[in-house]
């Protein structure tokens, strides 16, 4: 999926030395360049072009558009909305793009009052003549500015990570979350486990469980081994029914934390082409 606003940039490190010259440029360099990862968060809730419901034909969607869509649909088709949900949904997103536009103002301010920081260093760095204390005090304004900006956008989009999980079911969040990629991944790992001569699982097991484990999931090594060993130890007919229920014990070691959650969630729920997506939906239930 795209890089959503809400993923947290890391920034390796704020300049605090107000030293300037010639040895200072590596280092007002690395201001610039954060800036620019920081600043490139804020085009993310923006609309690449105009939403949908679908255009006239006269106006067709554009390839990358529809390409887009089609990555959406067949996430959202799978949550198999009802027309309550689409209605909640839709009033839930145009809250969201509220939000979003409120902090794209203060983003284009913030590139407006950065654009002359940024031509100056360009011009002294053409000239290869060291930078001014004042610029570089400027440029970490900036930054700083531009973190916060990038905190505050996140945690007022957070804010409505409530209302969408009160309206879409356990099922629907765990569709979100990759559930069914997870449960893939553990029915994979089990199929390699039963077909490996015995020497190699004595060895594969334990390092797989090891390497795996997760005690905060109630899956230490020990439990690993079990299910690795019980799937393992059955005959191909008492394994085909066992299988669901083996799969959904060991699937948690690749599903998604609380946190990867939430941001798969807004990831989804801030994408520019989904309220178009839900209001077509929507118009169809109606009709």
């Amino acid at each position: 999926m795209p890089v959503n606003l809400c993923q947290t940039v890391k920034v390796t490190k704020m300049i605090t030395n107000p030293a300037v010259g010639a040895a200072s440029w590596p280092r007002l360099v690395a201001v610039v360049v954060i800036l620019g990862t920081l600043i490139g968060v804020g085009a993310s809730c923006r609309r690449p072009s105009p939403p949908s419901p679908s255009p006239p034909e006269s106006q067709p969607i554009s390839v990358d558009n529809l390409l887009a869509d089609i990555e959406l649909l067949d996430t959202i088709n799978r949550l198999e909305l009802n027309s309550e949900q689409l209605d909640r949904l839709i009033k839930i997103v145009t809250r969201m793009e509220g939000t979003c536009a409120q902090y794209d103002q203060r983003h284009e301010g913030l590139q407006r009052e950065l654009q002359p920081f940024l031509a100056q260093q360009r011009a002294l760095l053409i000239k290869d003549q060291p930078g001014s204390e004042p610029l570089q005090a400027d440029l970490q304004r900036c930054q700083q500015e531009a973190e916060q900006l990038q905190v505050n956008r996140s945690s007022a989009l957070r804010q409505t990570i409530p209302g969408l999980r009160e309206v879409l079911t356990d099922s629907q969040l765990e569709i979100i979350a990759g559930a069914d990629e997870a449960k893939v991944e553990a029915r994979n790992i089990l199929a390699w486990l039963r077909e490996l001569p015995e020497g190699e699982f004595q060895e594969e097991g334990p390092a797989n469980a090891e390497a795996l484990a997760a005690p905060d999931l109630g899956l230490d090594v020990e439990a690993l081994l079990n299910i690795f060993t019980t799937a393992r130890n059955m005959p191909a007919a008492q394994y085909r029914p066992a299988q669901k229920e083996l799969v959904s014990r060991l699937a948690p070691i690749f599903g998604a934390t609380p946190q990867a959650a939430d941001d798969l969630l807004l990831t989804l729920f801030t994408n520019p082409r989904l309220k178009g997506i839900l209001l077509e939906k929507a118009a169809i239930t109606r009709r």
